[in-house]
Order: C-alpha cells, then structure tokens, then sequence
C-alpha cells in the first residue's frame, strides 16, 4: 500500500538485514510471504491466493 519507492528501500533493507543476521529476519516482512497465503483478503495483492 505504500509508494513503489518506499516499497523498493524497504526490501533493500530487508534484504541486508537478512544478509546480516538471517536467523533473526528470516521470518520477517509480509506475511503472506511466510504463510503463502494472502491473510488480509487484499483483492489487489498478487502474490498469493487469497484465504
């Protein structure tokens, strides 16, 4: 929902945070990217199916 460059730094952020310490962020940043599914039944979202 925010602004595509918003979005963009923070994955890049996600992205070195995970590189840093995996073990901690592993599990971190949107949800349906961890359940591999949408669990905020968000019509816009294409990533996953919605639950």
């Amino acid at each position: 929902r925010a602004q595509w460059e918003i979005r963009n730094l923070a994955n890049l952020m996600l992205k070195e945070c995970r590189r840093v310490l995996p073990e901690v962020f592993n599990f971190a940043g949107p949800k349906c990217k961890i359940l591999k599914y949408c669990p905020e039944k968000n019509i816009n979202c294409p990533l996953y199916p919605k639950s």
